[in-house]
């Protein structure tokens, strides 16, 4: 048949690609059927026309006579009837009409309808997506030159049988592709979950719910799919199929998977409804799952509007097809280089956004592509001294012990408490840091001590309770007045919600993390252009908070936004660590012997 077919293609593509296709005068509309009834008509009818094409090329394509309505049904369904793909579909469609309901309306596209036994779908759309698909057909020469039908029909295409214009409507009809796979594969499997997948950074709520399932779901529970039988295979095709739909400016497309389990545990010979590569599909090597793939909404032209929609939404379609290729191996093991923004979506995604720059600071994706600076609060005394005689002269500087007021002949001197924030030089984990620089180990290490996999939690107002039950911990000689345990809980709750313009963010203190793994209490704010956080170290110290505070200042390596996807982008970061346990050290214990002077 695919010979019979390309003789008569060789001619039929060369037309131009039709704005509409003609219906038959045989196809008339009953006014007493409702739309669905009507449509079914329009379904079986154009169906029929489609499968005289296809007989009479069948039986002899040299000198077959078509019609010029079965010209066009032939020519607007090119894509798939040239290799054969839509034979089994279209003779269903022609025998027996469809019972058809209405689900809904789709988008700015037409209404949308399922057969009553839920095999079908029938589908309104745009005269531009239909006018793709016709395109793409008319291309298949170009690509395949009638000759690699081995090679398209391996494609996971979702295949599209037939599509027709009535009532100035183009529609398109195409199988069920959950109803097909649950038909053929049960009583041995059933599919329990399926997703429609878009590459980052389109928003896709299903690939957020994907990684989640790969991640901490059953499938989480095998190795990842990368390494099951048939997904080389179904990587190469849907390459090829990418690298088709971009080089003809189709964007927009998804990933439709879906995911199978043996309903029978104790089966576990290869059955004849098994799936393979051949359908799309890879399968776990101990046949315990399936998990099958299919390229579904390829009809979307980057046209000019699109352009300026992807370049305001993070350049979502740009390189569309390549994006769509690096979803897949992310998906097939979201562990892999490169894919830190992938494994991270699905909990970024599912984040309240109150919580978002806390599961962020705590992700792969911070972790491996942000770099932090480090300060911390430190008191210290500016000595003031007057030389009298005449005019009075007043000089100072700035030491780390005060002086006693006292006065000498003319000269007075007398010292004031202030509190600067100076570069830390740590030298924690085997880590060792100046304070000066920044450093990429440094985001690690915070990303390391926050992680949820770490025991990391938000833990909002509870940390007042932290605070006082760390105190003191592991330095026995660490006490703080009342006043000064409230100084900390002012600052950590001023440096959590305060804002430029007076408002409070962050009311319900969502980014404030207790770390077991540090034995910390850390809250990350946003960068903001206007001011910076750390003059609430600052006045922590000055008050007299003497736990440990440190300020992470960090950024993106690259010096741009982290965007997943396109509502969901992170910049700058400044992080407040404050640990209970463990005093200032030595500013603490000068300030501590002061005040027992004084009160001597």
């Amino acid at each position: 048949m695919v010979n019979s077919f390309a003789v008569l293609a060789a001619g039929l593509i060369a037309w131009p690609a039709p704005v509409c296709s003609v219906r038959d005068d045989s196809v008339s509309s009953d006014g007493g059927m409702g739309i669905e009834e009507r449509l079914a008509a329009e379904v079986q009818q154009h169906a029929q026309l489609l499968q005289a094409a296809l007989s009479r090329l069948d039986a002899d394509a040299d000198d077959a006579k078509l019609s010029v309505t079965e010209q066009r049904a032939f020519t607007d369904n090119l894509l798939f009837a040239m290799c054969g793909l839509s034979d089994s579909s279209v003779r269903e469609l022609a025998d027996d009409a469809l019972q058809l309901r209405a689900v809904g309306k789709l988008a700015k596209s037409g209404n949308f309808f399922a057969s009553t036994d839920s095999r079908w779908l029938v589908k309104g759309v745009s005269l531009g997506e239909q006018s793709k698909l016709i395109e793409l057909g008319h291309a298949w020469d170009d690509i395949y030159n009638h000759s690699d039908c081995h090679g398209f029909n391996l494609g996971i295409l979702l295949p599209i049988p037939l599509t027709f214009i009535t009532d100035r409507q183009p529609y398109l009809v195409m199988r069920n592709e959950t109803k097909q796979l649950e038909n053929r594969t049960w009583p041995e499997w059933q599919v329990t979950q399926a997703f429609d997948v878009k590459p980052l950074p389109n928003l896709s709520e299903h690939l957020a719910n994907l990684i989640i399932t790969l991640t901490t779901g059953w499938l989480g529970s095998f190795a990842p799919l990368s390494r099951w039988d048939g997904w080389d295979a179904i990587k190469t095709r849907l390459h090829r199929d990418c690298m088709l739909l971009t080089s003809y400016g189709v964007v927009d497309f998804s990933l439709f998977i879906h995911v199978l389990q043996r309903t029978r545990l104790t089966v576990v010979n290869k059955s004849s409804t098994d799936l393979s590569a051949k359908d799309g599909c890879i399968v776990e090597p101990s046949h315990a799952a399936i998990v099958c793939f299919a390229v579904l909404d390829y009809l979307m032209q980057f046209s000019s509007s699109r352009k300026l929609e992807s370049r305001f939404k993070a350049d979502k379609f740009q390189d569309y097809g390549e994006k769509m290729v690096h979803a897949f191996a992310c998906i097939g093991d979201v562990n892999s280089k490169g894919c830190e923004a992938y494994h991270d979506y699905g909990a970024i995604e599912t984040a309240s956004v109150k919580e978002a720059k806390v599961t962020f600071l705590g992700s792969e994706t911070f972790g491996k592509t942000y770099e932090c600076q480090v300060g911390r609060p430190k008191l210290r005394y500016e000595i003031i001294t007057m030389v009298g005689g005449g005019t009075p002269i007043f000089m100072s500087k700035i030491e780390d012990k005060p002086v006693i007021r006292e006065s000498l002949d003319l000269t007075v001197t007398s010292s004031k408490e202030i509190a600067v924030l100076l570069p830390e030089v740590l030298q924690i984990d085997g880590l060792s840091h100046d304070g000066t620089t920044y450093d990429a180990n440094i985001a690690s290490w915070l990303q390391e001590a926050v992680s949820s996999s770490n025991q990391g939690q938000v833990v909002a107002s509870g940390y007042e309770q932290l605070l006082e039950q760390g105190l003191g911990q592991l330095e026995k000689e660490f006490e703080l007045h009342e006043e000064e345990l409230d100084a900390c809980k002012r600052g950590i709750e001023l440096f959590a919600t305060s804002s430029w313009n007076g408002h409070k963010n962050h009311k319900d203190l969502g980014n404030i993390i207790w770390s077991p793994r540090s034995n910390s209490i850390f809250v990350v704010r946003g960068k903001s252009k206007l001011y910076s956080n750390s003059k609430y170290l600052t006045e922590m110290r000055k008050r007299h908070c003497f736990m440990l505070l440190r300020f992470f200042r960090c950024r993106a390596l690259d010096g741009k936004k982290t965007a997943f996807d396109y509502m969901t982008s992170f910049g700058s970061l400044e992080v407040l660590q404050v640990v209970p346990s463990v005093s200032s050290g030595h500013d603490f214990k000068v300030f501590r012997k002061m005040r027992t002077s004084l009160a001597g």
